[in-house]
């Protein structure tokens, strides 16, 4: 159960209406959440790296994201293009739903260019290294000392 004004989500994903406590969130924030797990895919990298939590949610509200193609320049332009669609601060700029991110994702000029064997060879390789099965450890948020 949720308290209604209280802050829900994961901060490193949270769309900026759910970093604000808004009531009106809908479909759109979850865009905005698959959009900011995409980025780390491609790139590595959380869309907004803070030392708290209420920094990178401030920063979701307020600041743009730096462009895939800085961190990662093999990452094509259109996919880019949707992902930062996915990642704008106003719900109405992104994509209204699961089924016009689908669409757009399908006219990418890379789309259906891999098999799930590339991608599980690909997710293996980046999760666990080329020379090693031990995984990798994953980013963390680092979170505020307590008094």
């Amino acid at each position: 159960l949720t308290v209604v004004g209280s802050v829900v989500g994961s901060p490193p994903y949270m769309s900026p209406e759910q970093a604000a406590g808004r009531e009106d969130v809908d479909a759109r924030s979850d865009i905005y959440s698959v959009g900011g797990v995409a980025y780390f895919l491609l790139t590595g990298l959380q869309p907004f790296q803070r030392e708290t939590a209420m920094e990178m949610m401030l920063a979701h509200a307020d600041e743009a994201p730096r462009p895939l193609s800085e961190l990662r320049p093999d990452v094509p332009r259109d996919l880019e293009e949707i992902v930062l669609r996915c990642l704008r601060k106003k719900p109405g700029e992104r994509y209204a739903d699961a089924d016009s991110l689908e669409k757009a994702l399908a006219r990418c000029a890379d789309a259906g260019a891999w098999t799930e064997e590339d991608a599980a060879a690909w997710w293996q390789e980046a999760r666990f290294g080329p020379d090693t099965q031990e995984a990798t450890p994953a980013p963390t948020l680092r979170q505020p000392a307590t008094a």
